[in-house]
């Protein structure tokens, strides 16, 4: 088998003892979110993460194969921006924007 790591019919502890003969993190989250990931994240479908996205609501996304990803990084800084300008805003600034975003179909 080489390096290669076997998953059919295999028992979990099995797994997990090959994975750490091969120095694999299984807990270690991936670097980039895929498009499923972020809708997940955020409660909300498929075609509003696209939405945000082509608004320029979210951080710059990466193609791979086909697919859009978008780093874990510069995802969790633009959420953390995001709730810092939210907690320093007055209360109907914030009341303003979400009644705004919930006319757009983003909230």
């Amino acid at each position: 088998m080489g390096d290669s790591i076997q998953f059919s019919s295999a028992q979990p502890q099995v797994l997990v003892d090959q994975a750490s003969k091969k120095s694999i993190n299984l807990c270690e989250p991936s670097p980039y979110f895929s498009i499923n990931q972020l809708a997940l994240r955020y409660d909300r479908p498929i075609e509003t993460i696209r939405t945000w996205r082509k608004r320029g609501l979210l951080p710059p996304a990466y193609r791979f194969g086909g697919m859009l990803f978008w780093r874990r990084d510069g995802i969790e800084s633009w959420e953390k921006t995001r709730l810092e300008r939210l907690a320093t805003a007055p209360i109907e600034r914030v009341k303003s924007i979400h009644r705004s975003l919930r006319n757009r179909g983003s909230v």
